[in-house]
């Protein structure tokens, strides 16, 4: 859809994602390899990584299943940690402790938020065993893997989820695209 922060394909913002000015300087760093640069969703990119060779992903995060195939680099690029995006009208004051931090725990109690989240997106290892310890069809709904932000900040709009899980980069990017 080229509306993704990290890679944007289309647009005004073309080519300035974090992910294509990473891409663009492991390119250079690494002038010595051909290079053929695939965007592609994270199941299909896993499976190239997965069962062919000379298959190299850069944006993906470390975990236990991952690392039964993959090897993995000392991290080339530093995010700020996960947060919670929401609208200004959702009200997540029962979600916040005191610091000002969303509980995810606490999620349980709320009968009616939804969290979004993007499938086979990793979110972090502590984070994904606690995502996947809920009820199925409650509180967390999984798109699917094609999804990207722009996706998740749209079924905000149309009140079918509450919030969803996302960086800071996500969260102004998607700003910008919505003025």
């Amino acid at each position: 859809s080229g509306k993704d922060p990290y890679m944007i394909t289309k647009g005004e913002f073309k080519g300035q994602g974090h992910g294509d000015v990473t891409y663009l300087r492991l390119q250079q760093k690494l002038s010595e390899y051909r290079h053929l640069r695939q965007i592609t969703n994270r199941a299909y990119a896993q499976g190239g990584i997965r069962y062919h060779e000379n298959v190299c992903g850069f944006d993906l995060l470390k975990n236990a299943e991952r690392s039964q195939y993959m090897v993995f680099s000392k991290p080339i690029l530093y995010l700020l940690p996960l947060g919670v995006i929401t609208l200004a009208q959702n009200d997540v004051t029962g979600l916040v402790n005191t610091e000002g931090q969303f509980v995810l725990s606490w999620l349980r109690q709320q009968e009616q938020f939804i969290l979004g989240i993007v499938a086979e997106r990793s979110y972090g290892e502590a984070l994904d065993k606690q995502l996947m310890a809920f009820p199925k069809g409650k509180n967390v709904l999984a798109l699917a893997e094609k999804s990207v932000a722009s996706d998740l900040l749209n079924l905000m709009k149309l009140k079918r989820i509450d919030a969803s899980l996302g960086y800071v980069m996500e969260a102004y990017y998607l700003t910008k695209e919505s003025k």
